[in-house]
């Protein structure tokens, strides 16, 4: 038994400041890592909405590429916000999205693309029709550069596909 005062009256020891100092810094460190985490400005959503849209460029190019007879195209609906992939032979029908086999419809803050609310289809520069095909050999079906613009408020940003061989750069 305790020869202390306090733990002869019933009283149990708290805590020391160094303790609770201790305690306290190790909270603001968790804070320091989680919250960057967690915030989701309108930049980062803009640049991960442009990553997306180029990925799935990407992607429309290469099916060009490995079936001639089927070319890929992305056809964009800006008042909906999205885009789908199809062939050029049924441009209206989306082709099947490889992941979970379903429609390969993409709309900003929907669906796959939930995490991207608030972007827009801005304006587009892909030959008139609202569709960017590409060739057997890559190249875009147009003899022009094409663009697409993005925006998420008052920010935004321009993709730009060279002609010759359908890199995709942004700016």
């Amino acid at each position: 038994m305790s020869n202390h005062p306090r733990a002869i009256a019933g009283f149990s020891r708290g805590f020391t400041l160094v303790e609770m100092l201790v305690v306290v810094a190790c909270l603001a460190i968790a804070a320091l890592l989680v919250v960057p985490m967690t915030t989701n400005t309108s930049s980062e959503r803009l640049r991960a909405a442009g990553q997306q849209l180029a990925a799935d460029l990407q992607y429309a190019q290469m099916l060009s590429m490995g079936n001639s007879q089927r070319r890929c195209v992305v056809v964009f609906t800006p008042a909906s916000h999205r885009y789908h992939l199809a062939t050029h032979l049924d441009a209206a029908s989306p082709l099947k999205h490889p992941t979970d086999q379903q429609s390969y419809i993409m709309t900003f803050g929907q669906g796959r693309l939930s995490h991207l609310a608030g972007v827009t289809l801005g304006s587009l520069s892909v030959g008139g029709d609202n569709q960017l095909g590409f060739t057997s050999l890559g190249a875009l079906d147009q003899g022009t550069a094409a663009s697409i613009e993005l925006r998420l408020g008052s920010d935004s940003m321009s993709l730009t596909l060279n002609p010759d061989t359908g890199d995709v750069s942004a700016n």
